[in-house]
């Protein structure tokens, strides 16, 4: 459940990786909020918890960037996962 509550755990964890990205007038249009997680398995995993887009700069390939980020970070980090 996205309570409040769990969102600012998710985000204040200290595994917690927040990506924001902002327009030229500084105003935050999307971001991604991750972790990077062992499992059982012993795999590191780069868990994306959420991910938005503004609806007014959607189809504007944001997403895809802030995915690009998450990527280049998963490996920065050695995940597997």
């Amino acid at each position: 459940m996205h309570t409040k509550e769990k969102i600012l755990e998710n985000l204040t964890a200290n595994n917690s990786i927040v990506i924001i990205t902002t327009n030229e007038n500084n105003k935050i249009i999307g971001f991604v909020a991750a972790n990077i997680m062992l499992l059982d398995d012993h795999r590191k995993v780069f868990y994306i918890s959420y991910i938005y887009v503004s609806e007014s700069e959607r189809n504007k390939k944001i997403g895809s960037v802030l995915l690009d980020k998450c990527e280049i970070l998963a490996h920065k980090y050695n995940c597997n996962g």
